[in-house]
């Protein structure tokens, strides 16, 4: 079992939410179970039922050291193997208690400048460079998963590679503002 804690509200967007489902549904797929923690239940479809076992509401985000010690208690008590992080409060503290009681995650950032104990970074930029990462990693095991190899999309869009042939000119841009306005 793989525990997703996502942030999605109004005020953040949507964004975390579409790529935890997009990586839940892929995992689905590959026989893994997925529990989601954090937006609301009200932002669940009815796909989400067919690759999401669990959605678990965080309610109002106090802390980070409160946040991590709940979402710990939920890891623990679902068993779960692993941990996707795509919240961008999930500071030092909540990475140090998660450390402490022994679990492994996955983490996306975007900014290579805070401080990261996760055991798989995935930074999607096509700009992320290893050396961005050299101050920041606190686990010496973490892989970096950089670039746009790593972009996690929905099964309906072609993998990064088949999108555009190297050399050939780009005749389309689609600018995309997010998820909270559709």
């Amino acid at each position: 079992m793989i525990i997703f804690r996502c942030n999605a509200s109004p005020e953040v967007g949507l964004g975390h939410l579409v790529r935890c489902r997009a990586l839940a549904c892929a995992l689905k797929r590959q026989g893994g179970s997925c529990v989601m923690v954090g937006p609301p239940k009200s932002y669940a479809t009815e796909e989400d039922a067919e690759f999401i076992e669990d959605w678990i509401e965080a309610g109002d985000w106090v802390s980070a050291e409160q946040d991590a010690a709940r979402f710990a208690a939920i890891v623990r008590d679902r068993s779960a193997r692993f941990a996707v992080l795509d919240d961008y409060r999930v500071d030092a503290d909540y990475q140090k208690l998660l450390s402490a009681k022994g679990l492994h995650w996955l983490q996306f950032d975007g900014t290579a400048q805070k401080p990261l104990w996760a055991d798989l970074v995935v930074n999607a930029n096509p700009a992320a460079r290893a050396a961005d990462y050299r101050d920041v990693i606190h686990n010496p095991a973490a892989q970096l998963l950089l670039g746009p190899a790593y972009a996690v999309l929905r099964a309906e869009f072609p993998p990064v590679a088949a999108l555009r042939p190297v050399g050939r000119p780009i005749e389309q841009v689609l600018v995309w503002l997010g998820g909270g306005g559709l």
